[in-house]
C-alpha cells in the first residue's frame, strides 16, 4: 500500500518542502548472533566496550581478586588475549556497579579509572593507539595537591579525537559531592583547568552514583543523579562550547524519588538532531523500573518523561542507550523469576518506538546474567554483559535486518505543512491505493507526543483534520496503519 501525506498550504505561513516520505516498521527485526566468550579465567566485573576502526569492538573489564583492568579486542573472529591496563601497585576501584569507563575514535582508545585507597585515590587515563592492541602508561586526571577526593570517572570524546573526562570530586570528609569535567587537546596528554557543569543544580549530586556523558559536535551533555535534600533525580548540564563552560542545566527526570540512601545508579545518554535521549533508573513508585526522557539540547525543554518498561519484571537497573538518528536501542538488568536476566528494545522511529516491544535476550542461559553494556554503529548493536555461569564476559550482536530498513517510497516526496484558518489545525490530505482504519500522531523533536488522531481511510484522497499548536521547529508524523505499518516523514514549521 502507498500512502501519500499532503499537508495543506496557507498562504499566510512560511513551509518548507520536506525529504521523501519512508516507510518502515514500528519495531525493526534484528538477528543476533550468539553470544560469545570473551575471556575465560579472567573474571567478569563491569564490563564495558566501545567501538574501534572496522566497528571492532574492546571490551574492558575488571579482576575483583587480582585487582586488574583488562581489556581484548575483536580481530573479525574472536577477542585477542586479554591485556592488563593497570600497571603493577596500582589497586583500581572495583565493584559491579562502577568501575573502569572506555571511549573510543578510529583507533584511538581512552580508558579512565580511580585508585583505591578511596581517601587518597587519583583518576587515571590510559590509551591506545592502535585500536586497543597496546595501551601507554598511566597519566594523571584529577588535580593533585588539593584535599578534595576524586571518584567515578568516565570518559567521551570530542572532535579530533580528543577525551573529555568527567568525575566526582569530594571534599576531605567526603561530603558536598559535585561532578567536574577535564578536556583535553592534545589527545590526552595533558588537561585542561577544571570546568563545573553540576553547580547550577540545587544541593549536591548524589555521592555513589556514577554520571556519563553525551557528546554531538560542539554540544557536550554531562547526565549524573542529583541530590536535593534526599530528592535524587536525574539533571543534565548543557555546553554549547565542547565543555569550557557548562551555563544550563535541566531536571530531565521528573519521578521525584525521595531515598535518603544512595542508589548507586546513574544515567545514560545519547544525542540526536537537537534532543538528548536519555534513561534512568527509579524506585519512585516502590518498584525500580527504567525511564526514558528527551530534552531539547538548545533551549532545555523536556519532552517526554516516561517509564520505559512499565510492564514485565521488577527491580530493573543500569540502563544503557546507544543510537544513531532515529535509531535507539537500549540495554538493562531486570530480574525473571529468581534471576539476572539481560533486557533489550530497539526502535527506528525515536524515541516513540522504544518499549514497543521488549526482549529477553539471556532467557535461553541459566543463571545470573547482568550489568550489559551497548554500542550502535552502521545498523548493528554491540553488547557486552556479565555472566555468572562460569565467571565470563560475554559479546553478542545483532544486526537490523535489511528488509526492514528505512527506504525511500516512490512518488510520495509531496509533504507540505500549514495550520488552517489560522486557528492551530493540521489539515492532512492522505492518499491511499486502499480502504484501512489507521492513526495519525505528531511527535516534536524531542519524541513529545503533540497530537493524536484515529481514522478510516478510504482508497483514494482522505481529508483529516488535527488540532495542534506548534512553535517554529522540527516535527514528525506518523500514519500507523492496522497491521502496525508505519508512514513516516519529517517536517519544519517556520512561522
Amino acid at each position: 500500500m502507498g500512502i501519500k501525506i499532503i499537508l495543506m498550504r496557507k498562504p499566510c505561513f512560511i513551509f518548507l518542502l520536506l525529504t521523501s516520505a519512508i516507510t518502515v516498521f514500528a519495531q525493526p527485526a534484528i538477528t543476533w548472533n550468539a553470544p560469545v566468550i570473551v575471556a575465560s579465567g579472567y573474571s567478569n566485573v563491569y564490563p564495558r566496550l566501545s567501538l574501534t576502526t572496522g566497528n571492532a569492538p574492546l571490551v574492558t573489564w575488571e579482576n575483583n581478586p587480582a585487582n586488574k583492568i583488562y581489556s581484548s579486542k575483536w580481530n573479525g573472529s574472536a577477542f585477542t588475549a586479554p591485556i592488563t591496563l593497570t600497571p603493577p601497585g596500582v589497586t583500581p576501584f572495583i565493584a559491579t556497579w562502577s568501575g573502569a569507563e572506555i571511549a573510543a575514535s578510529g583507533d584511538t582508545a581512552y580508558v579512565v579509572f580511580f585508585t583505591e585507597p578511596v581517601m587518597d585515590a587519583k583518576i587515571y587515563m590510559v590509551r591506545s593507539l592502535d585500536g586497543g592492541l597496546s595501551f601507554g602508561d598511566t597519566v594523571r586526571v584529577d588535580v593533585p595537591g588539593t584535599t578534595n577526593i576524586p571518584a567515578f570517572p568516565g570518559v567521551a570524546i570530542s572532535a579530533g579525537g580528543h577525551p573529555v573526562v568527567h568525575y566526582m570530586l569530594t571534599d576531605s570528609a567526603m561530603m558536598d559531592a559535585e561532578y567536574v569535567t577535564r578536556k583535553s587537546v592534545n589527545g590526552g596528554n595533558s588537561f585542561m583547568s577544571p570546568a563545573s557543569p553540576s553547580s547550577a543544580a540545587p544541593g549536591f549530586v548524589c555521592d555513589c552514583c556514577p554520571a556519563s556523558m553525551a557528546i554531538s559536535g560542539n554540544h557536550h551533555v554531562l547526565l549524573y543523579r542529583n541530590d536535593d535534600n534526599n530528592i535524587r533525580d536525574i539533571w543534565a548540564s548543557f555546553s554549547s562550547d565542547a565543555s569550557l563552560t557548562f551555563p544550563n542545566s535541566a531536571e530531565t527526570d521528573h519521578t521525584n524519588w525521595n531515598i535518603s540512601s544512595c542508589p548507586s545508579s546513574g544515567p545514560s545518554g545519547v544525542i540526536s538532531g537537537d534532543s538528548l535521549f536519555s534513561v534512568w533508573m527509579s524506585d519512585a513508585t516502590g518498584d525500580a523500573r527504567i525511564y526514558l526522557g528527551t530534552t531539547n539540547i538548545h533551549d532545555q525543554d523536556v519532552g517526554l518523561n516516561r517509564q520505559l518498561y512499565p510492564t514485565g519484571t521488577s527491580t530493573q537497573n543500569y540502563p544503557v542507550i546507544a543510537g544513531n538518528g532515529d535509531t535507539l536501542g537500549v540495554v538493562w538488568q531486570g530480574y525473571n523469576g529468581s534471576f539476572q536476566e539481560v533486557l533489550f528494545t530497539s526502535s527506528v522511529t525515536g524515541a516513540s518506538g522504544l518499549g514497543v516491544r521488549v526482549d529477553t535476550l539471556t532467557k535461553a542461559f541459566t543463571g545470573h546474567q547482568s550489568r550489559p553494556d551497548i554500542a550502535f554503529a552502521d545498523g548493528t548493536f554491540h553488547i557486552v554483559y556479565s555472566d555468572a555461569n562460569g565467571s565470563n564476559v560475554k559479546y553478542l550482536s545483532g544486526s537490523i535486518s535489511n528488509a526492514l530498513t528505512v527506504q525511500a517510497t516512490a512518488n510520495t516526496n509531496a509533504l507540505e505543512f500549514s495550520t488552517a484558518y489560522n486557528d492551530g489545525t493540521l489539515a492532512l490530505k492522505i492518499n491511499s491505493t486502499r480502504s484501512f482504519p489507521g492513526t495519525c500522531d505528531i511527535y516534536n523533536s524531542t519524541g513529545q507526543l503533540l497530537a493524536s488522531s484515529v481514522f478510516e481511510a478510504l482508497k483514494g484522497e482522505n481529508y483529516l483534520n488535527i488540532d495542534c499548536r506548534l512553535i517554529s521547529g522540527s516535527y514528525i508524523i506518523i500514519i500507523t496503519d492496522e497491521a502496525g505499518k508505519i508512514y513516516k516523514d519529517k517536517i519544519t514549521y517556520v512561522k
